[in-house]
Formats: structure tokens, sequence, C-alpha cells
């Protein structure tokens, strides 16, 4: 079988051609150089036939086929990023809502939170090697989560509400300090792979691929968002919250249970964080004792950015992270740590608009 043998001319002789989708110029034409022996090794696979109808017959024909194939490759890629970036900004979204939902009601920076989150990926877990169903692992962890978050307000919060902010604030690190030992001394210090069976398949878009957990992230957050949205703004329980939220103490004179509100809120920003937490196991195939570290702090800058209490720029602030840190740092290697974003947009916002993107100025 004949062998085909494609060799590019020395940079130096090479002049700026312009080819079907815009021009090529030397730097361009150098690198291909890089591509010779990738090039003689397809040729010696594909024999000097398979060249001939490739349509290879000189150095512009090539590099008019390789910038193509360069374009082609990097939109693709582009928008697997994009959707990675808007799967990441989904998790963030369902644990900071829980965190937003709560000062709401409370006027409290609810820290632990972050270890709700872990608890839920750990029962889900766990829940899941027991059962075998990804369904009931997730109701079991809503469920078990819910009720941590009420007792962490009876037990903890109520009783220090009768102090300056910062006690609440400081008893929620100690809390979610001490659950990080908790789970260290329960589940061992080790990541543990969340191995679960999906209902789904990955998604193939032309040569776009979503995989099958990005595609439960999309399914799962938008029913949580929609299921929350139906429930804090058509039905009376949502009203009554909202009402509790703005003036906790006309709300009790109007007649309603604002204790029992705010345990409610506490259960349902819990179970919220708990679904957050088996979405970030799933995606990333582990779970261990310190993954609230970062949403600790890093849903607090969020629910800065979008307006302390706000359910609608929590919700934003939190997609725009996700998609700001997939794309500057994963997809066009911005030299800055990743979770620095979140601070420096909470820095910008402090600056430009204190009350936050959907926050009222001077408003609760």
């Amino acid at each position: 079988m004949a062998v085909c043998s494609i060799r590019l001319k020395p940079a130096k002789r090479v002049k700026t051609a312009k080819l079907e989708h815009g021009y090529v110029y030397k730097g361009f034409v150098s690198s291909l150089h890089c591509l010779q022996g990738g090039l003689d090794e397809w040729a010696q696979f594909t024999g000097g036939m398979a060249a001939k109808r490739a349509g290879f017959n000189n150095e512009k024909m090539l590099a008019n086929w390789l910038l193509r194939c360069y374009r082609i490759k990097s939109m693709n890629t582009f928008i697997e990023q994009l959707l990675n970036g808007i799967a990441v900004g989904a998790i963030y979204a369902l644990i900071t809502l829980g965190l937003a939902l709560v000062y709401g009601v409370l006027r409290v920076l609810h820290v632990a939170h972050a270890a709700v989150y872990t608890a839920g990926a750990y029962i889900g877990l766990f829940a899941y090697k027991a059962t075998g169903s990804i369904l009931i692992a997730t109701v079991a962890a809503m469920a078990l989560c819910g009720v941590l978050g009420v007792l962490m307000e009876r037990a903890v919060y109520s009783p220090l509400l009768k102090y300056p902010p910062y006690v609440p604030l400081i008893s929620s690190i100690a809390m979610f300090l001490g659950f990080q030992e908790l789970f260290r001394i329960a589940a061992g210090p080790y990541i543990i792979a969340f191995n679960a069976r999906l209902p789904l398949g990955d998604l193939f878009i032309g040569q776009v691929r979503i995989s099958a957990p990005i595609l439960i992230i999309y399914v799962t957050s938008a029913l949580t968002l929609a299921a929350l949205w139906l429930l804090l703004y058509r039905t009376e329980i949502g009203l009554a919250i909202r009402a509790t939220s703005q003036d906790r103490s006309i709300a009790s004179t109007m007649g309603m249970h604002a204790r029992n509100l705010v345990s409610l809120t506490f259960f349902i920003g819990s179970a919220v964080a708990a679904i957050a937490g088996i979405l970030v196991g799933i995606h990333y195939n582990q779970v261990y004792p310190t993954m609230g570290t970062v949403p600790a702090y890093k849903s607090l800058a969020l629910i800065v950015v979008g307006g302390l209490g706000s359910l609608p720029g929590a919700v934003f602030a939190s997609l725009l992270l996700g998609v700001l840190e997939t794309l500057l740092i994963g997809y066009a290697n911005v030299p800055l740590p990743r979770d620095s974003l979140a601070f420096i947009a909470m820095i910008a916002v402090l600056l430009w608009r204190p009350q936050g993107l959907f926050g009222r100025k001077g408003g609760r």
C-alpha cells in the first residue's frame, strides 16, 4: 500500500493567504509545522489514496481544512463549558436559596447551612447504597436535613436572637466546624465515591455531549426552583413566609404564627440544600467531610451580590458566577483562583451598589 507524505514548506517562505473564512497569518501557518509528525502518522495509516480523496493538494488547502476543524472544535468546547457553567451555577443557586430564605425570615447569616448541605450528601449516599434508588435516597436526605435545620433553629438560633447579631453568627460558625468534625469521625476523613445509576443517559446535540449528571442537575434544579416559586408566590403559606420576611412583628400581629413559619423556612431551605449536596456528590463522584467549606463562604458572597434576602437575586448571582467561573477560568485560562471570583464580584457590587443587584435601597 502506498504511503503518502505531506510536507509543509518552511515558515519563512509562507505568505499570508486569504482563505474562504478569513486570513491565515504567518504565525498560524508556522504552527502547522508542529503537526507534521501527526500528519505523517495519519498519512501512513490511511494511505496515499485517502490523502488524495481528502484533497490536500497543497499547503493552502491543508491550512484551510485545519482552520475549519479548529473553529468547530473551539465552538464545541465553548458550548460544553457554557453548559457546565450553567450546571455549576444551578448548584450554587440551590445552596444559596436556602441561605437567602433563612436570612429573609430571621436576619441571621446561617453559615451552618453548608453543614446541612454536606449532611445531605452523606445521607443521600448511604441511603442510595442501602436502597439502590436515587429517588428514595433524595427524599430521605431532604426529610432528615429538613429536621436537622429545624433543630438548629429551635435549639441554637431562636434562643440567641435577643443578643447582638454577631452572637448567632459565631454560633453558626461553631456549628459548622463541629459538624465537619462529626462527619470526619462518623464517615472517615477520606473521599467516598458516589457511583449512582442515573435514570438519564448522555445527550448528544450535534458534536456537543451533555453528560447524564449534567442533565440530572438541569432537570432537578429546574423542578426545584419551579416548585419553590409556586410555593412562595402562589400559595398562602408562601405569602405568609414573605410577610414574615418583610416584618415579623407585623405578621404576628396579623395572626400569623411567625415561629412556625420560621421553622418551616428552615425545613425548606435545608431540604433544598440536601438536594444540592446529592447533586454535587453525583456530579463530582465524591463525598467528603469538608465539601461544605467552599460553599459556606461563597454562598455568603452570593447573597450579598444578589441582595440580602432576595431570592431572584440569589438565583441570578449564582448562575452568573457559575458561568463566569467556568468560562473565565476553565475556558479562557484567566490566571485567577477559581474561588476568588465570588469575592471580586462581592467587592465590586458593594462599591457600586451596596444593596446588591436585586436589593432595595434602604430596605431590610
